[in-house]
């Protein structure tokens, strides 16, 4: 359910407001298991709502996934929000991929 991402989210520490508004704007597009497709209409829509361009927007998602607050499953085209222990286990097992 998109409350409960959107719930969470709010809930993390993102460490920037910037950073906070694009993961709550990402929990609100994700579906139930907390995973979000990033097709360039949605990177636009971000950019829209957030009023953030999109090289600023990018830097925010880089922080967001250093944070571990998203895990990228495909860099740049689709992230997970480990929004619970489900969604947490997708994402430790993206990070690892990342990480070779």
């Amino acid at each position: 359910m998109r409350t409960k991402a959107v719930s969470w989210a709010w809930d993390q520490k993102a460490g920037l407001t910037e950073a906070k508004l694009i993961l709550v704007l990402l929990a609100d597009m994700a579906g139930d298991d907390g995973r979000v497709a990033l097709s360039d209409g949605l990177i636009d829509l971000l950019a829209k709502r957030s009023e953030i361009d999109h090289a600023q927007l990018g830097e925010y998602l880089a922080w967001l996934s250093r944070r571990g607050l998203i895990a990228w499953v495909e860099p740049f085209k689709s992230a997970i929000l480990p929004i619970d222990a489900e969604a947490s286990e997708l994402a430790r097992a993206a990070f690892a991929n990342q990480r070779g």
